[in-house]
C-alpha cells in the first residue's frame, strides 16, 4: 500500500479496533447480568407509545381520541330494552384503540330516539328555493337538510338499521352503552 493516504489507514484501524472492542465488552457485560423479561416488554411498549405520540403530534395522522361519546354502526339484534350493534371504526388513526366491535345499547325512559325521514320531493324543493333566496339576499342560512326528525320508539329500530348512539359517558372502550340519544335513518319518504 502506498503512503499517500496514511490518515485513511489510521482511521480504518481505529474504527475496526473500536468496533471489535465494543463487541467484546458488550458480550462480557451481557453474560454477567440477568435481565427481567418484563423490562423489555415495558420498554418496548413505552417506546412504541412514544413513537405513536410523536407521529400523531406531527400532524401526519388524525389525533388519538381519549374521549368518545358517539358511535355509529349497524343493529345486529333488537331485545326488550335495547339492541346489539356492530360498530364502525371510532378513529381514523391506525395507532388509536378502536374499542369493542360489538356493543350492547341500553335504552331508558330518558333516551331520545329520533328517526331521520327523507323530505318529500316537494318539501325538499321548497327548502332549496328558500335557501337560494336567502343566500342571494345575503342572509346567513343553514344548508338544506334532506331529512326531517320524527320521534320514534325502540319498536321502530330493526335489525340491519344504521344507527348513531350518543351517551353522556365516555364509551370509547366499553361494551355496554347507556344511550341518551339514538338517531337512525329509514329509507322512507315523509308523509306531507
Amino acid at each position: 500500500m502506498d503512503n499517500k493516504h496514511p490518515f485513511l489507514l489510521l482511521a480504518v484501524v481505529v474504527v475496526s479496533g473500536s468496533y471489535i472492542t465494543g463487541l467484546l465488552a458488550s458480550a462480557q457485560f451481557n453474560s454477567n447480568r440477568r435481565v427481567d423479561p418484563n423490562v423489555y416488554a415495558n420498554g418496548y411498549a413505552a417506546g412504541a407509545n412514544d413513537i405513536a405520540k410523536k407521529i400523531t403530534d406531527s400532524g401526519m395522522l388524525p389525533p388519538i381520541l381519549s374521549t368518545i361519546n358517539t358511535v355509529s354502526g349497524t343493529v345486529k339484534s333488537v331485545n326488550g330494552n335495547g339492541f346489539v350493534m356492530t360498530t364502525l371504526p371510532l378513529s381514523r388513526n391506525p395507532l388509536d384503540t378502536q374499542g369493542p366491535s360489538e356493543r350492547q345499547v341500553l335504552i331508558s325512559d330518558q333516551t331520545k330516539i329520533i328517526e331521520k325521514v327523507l323530505l318529500t320531493p316537494a318539501a325538499r324543493d321548497a327548502a332549496i328555493i328558500a335557501f337560494q333566496k336567502n343566500t342571494k339576499a345575503g342572509k346567513p342560512t343553514a344548508p338544506v337538510d334532506p331529512y326531517t326528525d320524527q320521534q320514534a320508539t325502540i319498536g321502530d329500530i330493526k335489525t340491519g338499521t344504521t344507527v348513531t348512539v350518543t351517551a353522556a359517558d365516555n364509551i370509547k372502550d366499553v361494551a355496554t352503552i347507556n344511550a341518551t340519544q339514538i338517531e337512525f335513518v329509514q329509507m322512507t319518504v315523509a308523509a306531507k
